[in-house]
């Protein structure tokens, strides 16, 4: 066998040694995207394992704070405190999901009386006439119109029937005076006892609906 000389030598020694470090790159690379896919693995996964923000009581909740109604639904951020500022209440109503329905029927024969201009217009305002709006609106679709409940819109509720003369405020007030407030809490938890096991949020509505009764 010819004897190789040392430049030879040097030259095959490096050849094997690059060899070395070419197969071992992609062994490298492909450790580096193992790590990195459970990492994207680990982050898709730890959303579902946080617990959610604790809920306020709802016995904590107090319709009162409320000093203004905005237009539009109160799911909607139209429920306002001092000054304007925002309140959280329907989220912290909404938190408890269709529990919150019970809590704000057992508020309508609340007579406890709220500062003038609660809602624009109103001559005067009870809590109980607030825990029917924020009712009345959680089961309004978002054309803020039409309820989901049959029956159970405002003017259907109360009874306006053909006075298109009066308004809202008034059409209540004609109303509690004809039957009293204890009237419109049972046939709300009438409608509660009839359908809670069907009541569900409808997230694209942002509003409540009941099974047995949605005509898609």
């Amino acid at each position: 066998m010819r004897k190789l000389n040392c430049k030879t030598s040097f030259f095959i020694i490096t050849l094997l040694f690059a060899d070395c470090s070419a197969s071992e790159t992609p062994k490298t690379e492909i450790s580096k995207i193992e790590v990195k896919e459970a990492e994207i693995q680990k982050a898709e996964i730890l959303p579902s394992l946080t617990p959610a923000l604790p809920k306020k009581a709802l016995n904590r909740i107090d319709l009162s704070a409320i000093k203004h109604i905005a237009k539009g639904r109160a799911q909607d951020g139209t429920l306002e405190g001092e000054n304007f500022a925002k309140l959280s209440i329907a989220d912290d109503l909404l938190a408890h999901g269709k529990d919150s329905i019970p809590f704000l029927i057992s508020k309508l024969d609340d007579e406890t009386k709220m500062n003038r201009g609660v809602v624009d217009f109103w001559y005067e305002a009870y809590v109980g006439d607030v825990a029917l709006i924020i009712l009345i609106d959680f089961f309004t679709r978002n054309d803020e119109f039409t309820s989901t409940i049959p029956g159970f819109s405002w003017d259907d509720f109360l009874e306006r029937g053909n006075d298109r003369d009066s308004m809202g405020e008034q059409i209540l007030r004609n109303y509690i005076e004809k039957h009293g407030r204890k009237r419109i809490k049972e046939r709300w938890q009438k409608m509660w006892e009839q359908n809670k096991e069907n009541i569900y949020w409808d997230e694209t509505d942002r509003c409540f609906k009941i099974k047995k009764s949605e005509k898609e």
